[in-house]
């Protein structure tokens, strides 16, 4: 009998070696696009939940109300009307920062050409982060869409998972860099001018102590935000294996 002749690489070679077979691995397109949630979704909190707080006058409120800050300034001036302005210059429905002493004999205005000049840099700030976030929400959902239609529930709960702890160190950036001052200085310092002097009426209202303040409300903001999409998932996906398993493990059938 003749003995049959087969090419080195066939799949009918019974001696050809398969170890290299073994070795490849497909790249999975799915996985490495769910990988972008690391990035979106902590942008997307974070974003949202300073864009949002900072425009809003009950922040500035509360922080006035607790440093006592206007019964310890050097101007005669309502704290309800710096509020007020403080809110709607950052909500957008005035572009003029300017207040003047609440007294009956020349009153001096209280802040400087330059104090509105930082107010917009600020509020500018402001606005590029809520826009992140935005935007991060908008591509999460993309993500989150391509997820459910390839039917990808258990790498939905794995990368969610995932996703609280890149929110964690996305988090601790963000305090980072609000707290500390020459990490501030040295990341909003391209955007922001941080030359006012110290005896500034501004400086004396918004000190380190707002930013700390902020700072905390903003991880507070973005957890809830993050406590809701995992309430998403969980309806979507199920609760199984949210925390426990690599996103790189095979999935469950």
């Amino acid at each position: 009998m003749q003995r049959k002749t087969y090419r080195p690489n066939s799949k009918r070679n019974p001696w050809r070696n398969t170890w290299k077979d073994k070795t490849k691995k497909k790249v999975n397109v799915h996985r490495l696009i769910s990988l972008l949630l690391l990035i979106t979704i902590p942008v997307f909190c974070i974003g949202v939940a300073s864009g949002v707080l900072t425009r809003s006058a009950d922040v500035y409120q509360y922080n006035l109300k607790s440093t006592q800050a206007v019964s310890n300034g050097t101007y005669f001036v309502s704290e309800d009307a710096l509020i007020e302005l403080l809110g709607d210059f950052m909500s957008g429905k005035t572009d003029t920062f300017a207040l003047k002493e609440e007294v009956e004999y020349e009153p001096e205005n209280v802040f400087t050409a330059q104090d509105e000049e930082v107010m917009t840099q600020y509020r500018q700030v402001c606005r590029r982060a809520l826009a992140a976030g935005i935007g991060g929400a908008v591509l999460s959902l993309i993500i989150y869409v391509l997820l459910v239609r390839w039917k990808e529930k258990d790498l939905m709960r794995r990368i969610m998972g995932m996703s609280g702890v890149s929110l964690f160190l996305f988090g601790g950036l963000h305090v980072l860099t609000l707290v500390y001052g020459p990490v501030r200085r040295v990341v909003y310092g391209r955007w922001i001018d941080f030359s006012l002097p110290e005896k500034d009426y501004l400086v004396q209202l918004v000190d380190n102590s707002f930013a700390v303040q902020l700072a905390v409300m903003t991880c507070v903001a973005a957890v809830i935000f993050y406590l809701i999409l995992l309430y998403i998932t969980f309806r979507l996906a199920g609760k199984r294996n949210v925390f426990k398993r690599s996103v790189w493990a095979e999935p469950q059938k």
